[in-house]
Parts: C-alpha cells; sequence; structure tokens
C-alpha cells in the first residue's frame, strides 16, 4: 500500500482555500423574508388577475371586439377562479 505524500516544497496556503470556499457554491438557504417576499408576490399576481378579469367582464361586445376577443373567449378568461393562469 502506498501513500501520496504533497512534495515537500508546496506549503499550506490558508488564503487560497478562503477563496475557493468564496467561489464554490453553497447550498441554498431558507430565507423567510425571501418566503414572505414570494407569497407576497403571488397575492399581488393574484389581485391582478381577479381584477383583469372582472374588467374583462364588464367589457361590452365592442370593446372585446376591439381587443380581438369574442363573448365566449372573454367568458371562459372570466370564469376561471383567480388561482388559474
Amino acid at each position: 500500500m502506498s501513500v501520496n505524500l504533497p512534495p515537500k516544497d508546496l506549503a499550506f496556503d490558508p488564503r487560497a482555500d478562503a477563496s475557493v470556499a468564496a467561489v464554490a457554491p453553497s447550498a441554498p438557504r431558507f430565507s423567510f423574508v425571501g418566503a414572505l417576499r414570494s407569497v407576497r408576490g403571488r397575492i399581488v399576481a393574484w389581485q391582478e388577475r381577479a381584477r383583469m378579469r372582472r374588467g374583462l367582464a364588464a367589457m361590452d361586445d365592442r370593446l372585446l371586439r376591439d381587443i380581438g376577443l369574442t363573448r365566449a373567449q372573454a367568458s371562459r378568461e372570466f370564469g376561471k377562479p383567480f388561482w388559474r393562469p
């Protein structure tokens, strides 16, 4: 059995290990603030989606035609729940 030892002229450099650690990817960490931002972002998106669908439901046929939708397409869209894209 042989053991590979480093040559004696190679010295340990602690700065080299620190620079490797700074570049090495770390495992993702749970962030409470990040989680709150994610939840807030989702709620804002849901509110915006619900508002847009209410506006679509309130449009008359002329306005729907202007944006290129039929009444049936608009009905399908505003019939969806706010959480469904």
